[in-house]
Parts: structure tokens; C-alpha cells; sequence
């Protein structure tokens, strides 16, 4: 007997396959997103569906990749091929496209905004923003900043940049040159915008923190702390309706905030997160990082976690990073 499918895998699975054919990257059903792979320089598809997927093999661009920041929703990413070089815009959504996007010193750090419409660019002693990615002629904009964040996050408008340094400060800069000085009550770790908006979410050792109006008088609320399980925020980030915050601990925990009414749900998902990587599926983040062990991500909009099967046997010349 034929057993009828489950309401919610069809919608699922439904969901997967509009987002990937969106992105023009379906050649053997349903991507839920891309991933940067140390080992071969490359990225990796997952294919499938939430809980039933596997990491398909390293695509080839032509060149390797030293580092990566990935949107999966919009189909592109930026990387290096090493510190010294320009960064690249990867397209993939018709065709595979590389282009070589200006910037003056040494890459540390690329950024991308919560829906990947802008992007950011650090390096030693100078801040770039990236605009109008969706373009034949993306735009680079930048200035000189002598000391480089520690963490950063860039809005979708690609107008700002909230940046957290060493020394405990905290700044938000404008693409225009403009830096405005946030008095932050603790030192500030990591930081997320909100999707479209100036609204942010940063985090210190064991509180998490929402940061309203950020490009004028920034007001810090707690919306979560050791209370909630939260002793080491690894990632930060919102579910699709921007509405709800999602916070990756270290210790396992899963936090969702609603903010608007302080409604909470947590959910262990048996690993150590050390990331919130938003995947081309609405509300699935990427959790963990080494692909040679069985990948963990979080369905924000089910309020699950599933795996996805650890890289398969590799191939010549591809190495197990070290962790």
C-alpha cells in the first residue's frame, strides 16, 4: 500500500525546490544552499530536502578559493584567492561568473548583509561597501579605518556598517565616512542587522542584546542572557518574518525570541555551533562548519535541527583541514 506523503515534507520539500530554482542551480533537485569547503577550495552544494540531505562535490570556478562568505539565497558569493588579491563576485545562478571587485590593502574580512543585497569588505586600514550586487557593474565604496573589527555586520541597503573593535567599543560606520560611537553596556562580540532594517542584535560573553535605532540614538535592550541558557553566542540571526531572532549558543542551545511579545522556544541540537550561516531555504541556518564530520543545521521555521552526512570520500589532492 502507498502511504500519502506528510503535509509538511510536501510543503517542505516544495519550499526547497522554489528556492533553488530560483537560484538556476537545480541539476539534480533541491539545493539547500552552498558551502565553503577549506579542504578543496571550493564550494559545495547540499542537495535535498531537510532531513534527507547530502554535500555534493566541489564546483569548479577555475581557480581555488583561500576564503569565502556565501549567499545562498541570492545565488552568488564572494572569496579570495588569497589576502593579497581582490576579492571575487562568483555568480552561479546562469552560468558560472567571476569578476575581480576593487580594494586597496590586505583582505581580512568579507561580509554579507542578512539578505545578501550588499556586502562589506575589511582590510588593514581600510572599509569597503559593496552595492548594487545584482548588477552588471557592482559599486565599491570605502575610506580609511586604521584599526579593523573584530566583528560586522553590513545592512541590506549596504549604507552601514555596525563594527565591534578590540578595545571594547563599539561603532556604527557609514558608507557615506560618517561614525557614530555606540555607548554599549558590555563589550560587544558579535553583531547581526535586522533583514531591511537599522535594527541589530549584538552579543558579549552571556547577553544578547537588541539594538533600536541604530543609525540615530541606538537604544540597548536584553532580550537574552544566562537565564536562557546563553553563556557563549556563536551566531546571530532573524527568521524570515524579521520578527524573530535566532541565537546559536556554544553550548547547544537554540534560542528563538519573538520581539515582539518576548515569546521564547529553545531546543538542544546536540552540537557545539559556532556559526549562524543562513542557507538558501527560508529559516535554515548552517550551524557547524568542518564538512568532514556530519554537518548540523537548524529549521528555524520547524523548530528542529537535522544533519546532513559528512563529506564523502575525498578525492586526490583534497586534505582534512585541521581544526
Amino acid at each position: 500500500m502507498k502511504l500519502p506523503m506528510k503535509p509538511q515534507f510536501v510543503l517542505c520539500f516544495a519550499a526547497a525546490l522554489a528556492a533553488a530554482q530560483s537560484n538556476g542551480i537545480v541539476n539534480s533537485g533541491p539545493v539547500l544552499g552552498h558551502v565553503f569547503d577549506k579542504a578543496s577550495h571550493s564550494l559545495r552544494p547540499i542537495r535535498g530536502i531537510p532531513g534527507a540531505a547530502t554535500l555534493g562535490d566541489p564546483l569548479d570556478f577555475g581557480f581555488p578559493l583561500e576564503d569565502a562568505v556565501i549567499s545562498s539565497e541570492q545565488g552568488f558569493a564572494l572569496g579570495t584567492t588569497n589576502k593579497r588579491s581582490n576579492p571575487k563576485l562568483i555568480r552561479w545562478t546562469n552560468g558560472v561568473s567571476a569578476s575581480d571587485l576593487p580594494v586597496v590593502g590586505t583582505v581580512g574580512a568579507l561580509y554579507l548583509s542578512p539578505l545578501g543585497t550588499a556586502a562589506a569588505v575589511s582590510t588593514d586600514g581600510w572599509i569597503g561597501f559593496i552595492t548594487a550586487i545584482a548588477s552588471d557593474t557592482p559599486r565599491v565604496d570605502g575610506f580609511a579605518l586604521d584599526i579593523a573589527p573584530v566583528a560586522a555586520a553590513v545592512s541590506d541597503d549596504g549604507a552601514y556598517l555596525l563594527a565591534a573593535f578590540a578595545d571594547g567599543s563599539a561603532m556604527l560606520l557609514g558608507r557615506d565616512g560618517t561614525r557614530t560611537s555606540l555607548h554599549s553596556p558590555v563589550v560587544i562580540k558579535r553583531v547581526a542587522f535586522r533583514p531591511g532594517s537599522t535594527d541589530a542584535l549584538a552579543a558579549s560573553d552571556s547577553q544578547v542584546f537588541l539594538i533600536q535605532q541604530t543609525a540615530s540614538s541606538a537604544v540597548f535592550l536584553t532580550i537574552a542572557s544566562s537565564l536562557d541558557g546563553i553563556s557563549d553566542p556563536r551566531g546571530l540571526g532573524f527568521l524570515p518574518d524579521g520578527n524573530r531572532a535566532v541565537i546559536a549558543d556554544a553550548s547547544g542551545t537554540i534560542l528563538t525570541i519573538d520581539l515582539r511579545n518576548g515569546q521564547r522556544s529553545s531546543i538542544a541540537c546536540g552540537c557545539q555551533p559556532v556559526q549562524l550561516e543562513r542557507m538558501a531555504l527560508p529559516g535554515v541556518f548552517r550551524l557547524t562548519e568542518t564538512l568532514y564530520e556530519p554537518q548540523i543545521l537548524f529549521d528555524g521555521l520547524a523548530g528542529r535541527s537535522f544533519f546532513v552526512p559528512a563529506a564523502p570520500v575525498r578525492t586526490a589532492g583534497e586534505r582534512r583541514p585541521r581544526d
